[in-house]
């Protein structure tokens, strides 16, 4: 039991225990209080900002994928690589909606998060976490006019780099038909 003068450090060392580095915790603090080592808000902001800068053509993607999920990261970069731009995540439910609300203010015409599925997350609840962060963005940018069309989630397990790319295929071909992003 921690008592006022050491409930700090045993507070410390109780959350790292528990830590599973999935990124969660930073994404979920309402204080934005919370950062992580490698996959710190400023570098994954800047990292947006920086690989919409790289893309032209149109559909504009940004897809963040999770590191245990399907690793086709090469694959979209040759395969997409003019109108694609991938970021790496720990977890999906590091992905802020920050982020993605960034990248359309930037000028992206949809944002693609590819996700565990639930069973197979390394992190436990990561994938439930995105799933139920994007579905709220989702009713965000219907109410701001921007659609909920404009932001995929799927679900992918390592082996399934083929669905992920078609996926992708998939909803370049409808944010084709919707087209640009109305806020550029």
């Amino acid at each position: 039991r921690s008592t006022p003068s050491n409930s700090s450090a045993a507070s410390d060392v109780y959350k790292r225990q528990l830590c599973k580095g999935c990124g969660t915790c930073a994404v979920e603090c309402p204080a934005m209080a919370i950062n992580m080592k490698n996959y710190s808000n400023e570098k994954l902001a800047s990292e947006v900002q920086s690989t919409l800068a790289s893309l032209s053509g149109r559909p504009k993607v940004l897809a963040f994928l999770c590191d245990w999920g399907a690793q086709a990261e090469e694959e979209i970069k040759q395969g997409f690589s003019q109108n694609v731009g991938v970021i790496k995540v720990k977890c999906s439910g590091r992905v802020d909606f920050l982020y993605i609300l960034q990248a359309f203010r930037l000028g992206v015409d949809g944002v693609f998060v590819c996700a565990c599925r639930a069973e197979d997350c390394h992190f436990g609840l990561g994938s439930l976490n995105a799933e139920r962060r994007m579905k709220w963005l989702g009713n965000l940018l219907e109410e701001i006019g921007l659609g909920s069309e404009r932001l995929r989630l799927g679900f992918f397990s390592v082996g399934e780099e083929h669905k992920l790319r078609e996926a992708i295929s998939d909803f370049i071909r409808e944010l084709e038909e919707i087209g640009s992003n109305p806020f550029v």
